[in-house]
């Protein structure tokens, strides 16, 4: 029997890509589960699948959207008495990218990209943190990326965030270590999802369904931080102790790689 059978596990954004294959590899590992995210209609057929498939466990399902943030706590302390359980994992997984590209900015994007990937998801967290504390365990799971690590052109918004989101669970990780409280930033490279669908060549791609499986080994585990797949951990570290001028050089020909690829086909 996993280590997971019989948690409680809430999962943001679970109506499709990493969070939909996360709530079937969870369901799998025997936990109970709380699904949240924008698309009702495809939530409630998630959720209604998974109760036929695993009819021993218990799911429940609401509309959130992460950016309102105020609405967070009550929709939590809901869902919880539903299950009648306590709450052991958060998954932060609420997520939206866009191109923002520094020449044609558009604040808008900008705008919504911060407040899904970095003020939602932590004020997700913060409403799951007086429970944690007070029960004196709990798991928050932040699924970042691994363009976390370095700003990526036309792409400041997204790597902006999540660089905010991956440095604020690192500080919350050392703030809960004698809280019984396990944070774990996860650093996935490309995983192929309807958010990645438009993003032309992308390297070392990954299923959902695989990701799915190896960020649960992590969250069993209790990893401070987890990146993959293993070429692209790689990538993350080279790219972190890269120096500036090298890796403007880098970039600038990647750049232009990718531009006459796109201008040949």
């Amino acid at each position: 029997m996993s280590s997971l059978a019989n948690k409680v596990v809430l999962i943001s954004g679970a109506s499709s890509g990493i969070g939909e294959a996360l709530a079937w590899e969870l369901a799998r590992l025997g936990c109970h589960l709380i699904l949240w995210a924008r698309r009702e209609d495809i939530l409630k057929n998630i959720t209604n699948n998974l109760s036929k498939e695993f009819p021993e466990q218990k799911f429940v399902f609401s509309k959130c959207d992460v950016t309102q943030t105020e609405a967070l706590p009550t929709l939590l302390t809901q869902d919880l008495q539903k299950l009648n359980k306590a709450l052991d994992i958060v998954i932060v997984n609420a997520g939206v990218g866009g191109n923002t590209s520094g020449w044609a900015s558009d604040f808008e994007i900008t705008k919504k990209i911060f407040l899904t990937n970095l003020v939602g998801a932590t004020a997700l967290v913060e409403a799951c943190l007086p429970l944690f504390i007070k029960q004196g365990y709990g798991h928050v799971v932040g699924i970042s990326s691994i363009a976390s690590v370095r700003g990526l052109p036309q792409n400041s918004a997204y790597c902006g965030s999540k660089a905010g989101f991956s440095t604020y669970l690192e500080s919350l990780r050392l703030d809960l270590l004698t809280q019984g409280i396990t944070v774990t930033a996860i650093h996935p490279g490309f995983i192929a999802t309807p958010m990645t669908e438009d993003n032309g060549t992308m390297l070392f791609l990954m299923s959902a369904e695989r990701a799915a499986k190896l960020i649960s080994k992590a969250i069993i585990k209790k990893k401070a931080r987890y990146s993959f797949p293993l070429p692209m951990a790689f990538a993350e570290w080279f790219l972190r102790v890269m120096p500036h001028g090298l890796f403007d050089f880098a970039l600038g020909l990647l750049r232009k790689r990718i531009q006459v690829f796109r201008e040949k086909r």
